[in-house]
């Protein structure tokens, strides 16, 4: 498709056929509703979206600002000519890079909203008659995963009206804990900087014996983490008491197991207890962000690269996502 990326855009707009001012919007969700049923299909809010439109002139010029938004994006940081070869690595690093402004998690998930938008504009622009006129090679679109991705780092890092993230003193909530499985998790969660999905299930494999901390030079505890987001392993380390824990836990039941509802319970309890204004398990991968970075800072390493460890060690890429665990 030629013409500029901003004219290109527009024209998605235009002949797509994804804006229809002065229909019910309700209605268009009830026959979608219909359709669903009769597909057998659950009318979950991504279903309906997908055979919905855009009905108010305020959504569509929100939706369009992101879209220009994020092809100006894609032409700047990635030499995109041609919207309709958009791909989803441009949406996965257009969303981080809002990740890293440290927008609001409402306004991230708008603009998530209006990337799915697109998408769907997209697609019906190159099933459209004037495809072949505007030179349309491209005809499938799917941004879902990197959204879904995406979405999996803002949720940890985007603010929801709470400034610190991280408890005022971890180590006294995790005392606070009765139940040793839930205490287990949790030290895993601030000694390792594990999410909650990973400290709830450890398997023996995962397990790799003692070893050095190259930071600190002190003795530590492997763990391999395996059941990752973006199923991408690592390796975190814990102090040899949790190991110790977890290993002699392992021994006797199996592997180590606990319900993340369960667990969520006993440190909201634990926190409380502790006179914490925050609650949240995730706050454990604040803590651990906050004084992990002041490690590498203590033992000669710069800036820049104690950003990017900690942030290898948490399991995301960018070094700057660990700024938002910092603030």
């Amino acid at each position: 498709m030629r013409g500029g990326i901003g004219w290109q855009v527009n024209t998605v707009f235009k002949h797509s056929n994804i804006f229809q001012p002065g229909t019910s919007k309700h209605e268009a969700k009830m026959e979608a509703r219909e359709e669903l049923a009769r597909q057998s299909l659950s009318a979950t809010s991504d279903k309906l979206a997908e055979r919905t439109a855009i009905y108010s002139y305020g959504t569509a010029e929100k939706y369009k600002d992101t879209w220009h938004s994020l092809a100006e994006f894609a032409k700047q940081e990635h030499g995109l000519r041609d919207i309709t070869k958009l791909e989803a690595s441009h949406i996965q690093a257009y969303l981080e890079s809002k990740i890293a402004e440290g927008v609001k998690y409402s306004t991230f998930q708008r603009e998530c909203a209006a990337i799915a938008k697109f998408e769907q504009a997209l697609t019906r622009f190159a099933q459209s008659d004037v495809s072949e006129k505007y030179k349309v090679s491209n005809t499938e679109f799917n941004f879902k995963e990197a959204i879904e991705s995406a979405r999996e780092v803002a949720k940890e890092t985007l603010s929801r009206d709470i400034k610190d993230r991280g408890f005022e003193n971890a180590r006294e909530v995790i005392n606070n804990i009765s139940r040793d499985e839930s205490k287990i998790a949790a030290s895993v969660q601030y000694e390792g900087g594990a999410r909650i999905s990973e400290a709830c299930y450890i398997k023996e494999n995962q397990l790799k014996g003692i070893m050095t901390d190259k930071v600190t030079g002190q003795e530590v505890g492997q763990l391999r983490l395996t059941n990752t987001k973006g199923g991408k392993e690592r390796n975190i380390f814990v102090s040899k008491e949790t190991y110790s824990k977890l290993e002699t836990y392992i021994k006797e039941h199996g592997e180590f197991k606990i319900s993340r509802n369960t667990y969520s319970h006993d440190v909201n309890a634990a926190a409380k207890a502790a006179g914490e204004r925050v609650t949240d398990t995730h706050s454990f991968r604040y803590n651990f962000a906050q004084e992990r970075y002041n490690q590498y800072l203590e033992n000669n390493y710069t800036h820049e690269q104690a950003l990017q460890s900690v942030s290898w060690e948490m399991g995301h890429e960018r070094a700057d996502i660990t700024l938002h665990y910092l603030r």
